[in-house]
């Protein structure tokens, strides 16, 4: 759903700038490596995104929020 969508993509790029994401992650016990594998993308990415360096975009941003969210429910 287009906006269930939207709302993900704007929580995840909200998680990873907040360093939320970040917290979920870490209490979840997965590694950056892990998380990345999940997500598809290289383990430098995610951790550009929890520093603040770069933000998930798009896509991406939808499928860190998902999988955050599934996550924090562990």
């Amino acid at each position: 759903m287009l906006s269930e969508d939207l709302t993900d993509a704007i929580q995840g790029r909200e998680w990873a700038r907040s360093g939320r994401g970040a917290r979920i992650r870490r209490n979840a016990g997965v590694t950056q490596a892990q998380l990345a594998r999940e997500l598809g993308v290289d383990t430098a990415t995610v951790s550009r995104w929890e520093r603040n360096e770069r933000a998930p975009r798009d896509a991406q941003a939808v499928r860190y929020a998902r999988a955050l969210k599934a996550l924090a429910e562990l």
